[in-house]
C-alpha cells in the first residue's frame, strides 16, 4: 500500500516538473517572439529612414545622405562645422536649408506633419550648433510638430518611430517599456485607458522605438531631447552655482518626487551620473533651487524630462 502510493507521489512529481519545464520553455519563446519582432521593426524604421533621406528632393534635385553629417548608430554627431575655430555654413549650406525649412513649413501647412517633420529634422541637423535664428525657428516648429504626432498618443501613418502592438500572453508594463527602451511613465501617457493591473494578451498600446537621449548646452543653457538622433523638444535652464558641471556623458542615476504640504510647490529632482576624465562626476537638476543643485528648470520641463529618460538606456550629453 505504501509503495504505491510513492509511486503515485513519483509520478505526480514527475507531471508537475514536466509541466514547469513546459512552462519556461513557452515563456522563453514568447519572449524570443517579442525580441524579433522589436528587431525586425527596428531595421525596417532604420532601412525607411535611409531611404527617405536618400531620396528627398530638394530644389529639384536629390540630396545625397553621404553629404550630411547624420549618424544612424550614435544619438547625436554634430555637424563638421560646428567644431570649436571652424567656419560657418556656407551660402549654398544656408540655401539648402532654406529650402528643407520653407518644405517643412508648406508640408505643415498642409497637413502632412510626417514629411514636414522629415524636412525640417534635415535643417535641423544642417545648423545644429549654430544657435542662429534659423535654428531656434526650425526648433520651434519641430517641437510642435513632434507635440501633435510623437507624444499625441496617436499613431500616424508613416510614423516609423511610433508602433502599435498587441500584448503578448505574460508581458506586463515594465517588461515592454524596458523592450522599447523607454520609460513606464510614458508607456502609461501613450496609453492613458490601460490600467497596469489590468492588462490581457491581446489588448493593444501605443509603444515608441526609445531610448530618448538628451544634449545638455552649457553655453546656451539649453536641454534638447532627441529620439535617437532626431530633435524632439527643448527645455531652458538656469545655474544655482558658480561650478558649472563638467562636459560629457553621463546616465540617469536616480530621480526623486516629494509632494510637499498643502500650497507647496513639490520637489523633483533628476540625478546624473558619469565617469569623465577618470573621475566620477554627479550632476543633480531640480525644479527648486538650493546649494546642492547644479541646475534649476521649471516643473513642467523637469516632469517631461525625467518622464522621457529611461535610466537603463537613455544618454545625457553635457556640453560646454
Amino acid at each position: 500500500m505504501a509503495i504505491g502510493r510513492r509511486r503515485k507521489k513519483r509520478l505526480t512529481d514527475r507531471w508537475l516538473w514536466a509541466v514547469v519545464a513546459l512552462l519556461i520553455m513557452w515563456g522563453g519563446y514568447q519572449a524570443w517572439r517579442v525580441h524579433r519582432q522589436i528587431a525586425g521593426q527596428v531595421r525596417h524604421q532604420q532601412e525607411h529612414q535611409r531611404r527617405s533621406i536618400d531620396s528627398l528632393p530638394v530644389g529639384g534635385d536629390r540630396v545625397s545622405a553621404s553629404k550630411m553629417d547624420i549618424s544612424r548608430n550614435k544619438p547625436f554627431v554634430r555637424h563638421p562645422h560646428t567644431a570649436a575655430g571652424s567656419i560657418p555654413l556656407t551660402p549654398s549650406e544656408m540655401d539648402r536649408v532654406h529650402q528643407f525649412f520653407r518644405r517643412g513649413i508648406a508640408l505643415a501647412d498642409a497637413h502632412q506633419l510626417i514629411a514636414a517633420r522629415t524636412a525640417l529634422e534635415r535643417a535641423w541637423h544642417m545648423t545644429a550648433g549654430y544657435r542662429t535664428s534659423e535654428f531656434n525657428s526650425i526648433s520651434r516648429w519641430l517641437a510642435k510638430i513632434n507635440t501633435h504626432t510623437l507624444l499625441s498618443g496617436v499613431a500616424y501613418p508613416g510614423d516609423h518611430w511610433v508602433r502599435l502592438i498587441q500584448v503578448v500572453p505574460g508581458a506586463r508594463l515594465a517588461s515592454i517599456a524596458h523592450l522599447y527602451r523607454i520609460t513606464i511613465q510614458m508607456l502609461l501617457d501613450l496609453n492613458p485607458m490601460i490600467q497596469p493591473r489590468d492588462m490581457q494578451a491581446g489588448s493593444w498600446l501605443l509603444v515608441i522605438l526609445g531610448p530618448f537621449n538628451a544634449n545638455i548646452e552649457l553655453t546656451h543653457r539649453r536641454v534638447d531631447i532627441l529620439l535617437h538622433h532626431q530633435f524632439v523638444l527643448n527645455y531652458r535652464f538656469k545655474y544655482t552655482g558658480v561650478i558649472t558641471p563638467a562636459p560629457g556623458e553621463y546616465a540617469v542615476a536616480r530621480t526623486s518626487y516629494t509632494a510637499l504640504a498643502a500650497g507647496a510647490a513639490e520637489l523633483m529632482s533628476l540625478t546624473l551620473a558619469g565617469e569623465i576624465n577618470g573621475t566620477r562626476e554627479t550632476v543633480k537638476i531640480s525644479n527648486i533651487a538650493s546649494p546642492d543643485v547644479d541646475m534649476v528648470m521649471p516643473t513642467k520641463a523637469l516632469a517631461e524630462l525625467i518622464k522621457m529618460l529611461s535610466r537603463r538606456f537613455s544618454v545625457v550629453t553635457i556640453r560646454s
